[in-house]
């Protein structure tokens, strides 16, 4: 979902400094390091043996609030479009929740199908 057909990069970015700064990490290192992986799994990285369980809660919470900066990512409706002429799904890492959010801002209709992945 996010980078494929949702640009959610701006709000990732905003909670992900939060986070960087309550604990004196630069900010550069966990961009460069979280793109693409579990949140948790870039919390144990900078922070290794931490119960990380209520930030978790904590940023997850406030990334479903936040909407400012959610986009489609350029020809992604069009391809969406197109793509629900037959049967698709949503595929994402994200909780379902959040992923139902972030589709809805950026302009999509909601999906029948989505599939959530745990990746650890």
């Amino acid at each position: 979902m996010d980078g494929t057909i949702v640009d959610s990069t701006a709000i990732v970015e905003r909670a992900w400094g939060w986070w960087a700064q309550r604990y004196g990490i630069p900010l550069v290192d966990v961009l460069k390091f979280s793109h693409g992986r579990p949140t948790a799994a870039t919390m144990q990285h900078f922070l290794p043996g931490v119960d990380h369980s209520a930030e978790l809660e904590e940023m997850k919470a406030w990334e479903e609030e936040a909407r400012e900066g959610i986009v489609a990512v350029p020809g992604a409706i069009d391809a969406v479009r197109e793509a629900s002429k037959g049967p698709w799904a949503v595929v994402t890492s994200a909780p379902r929740r959040l992923a139902e959010i972030r589709i809805a801002v950026a302009g999509f209709s909601s999906r029948k199908i989505l599939v959530e992945v745990e990746v650890s």
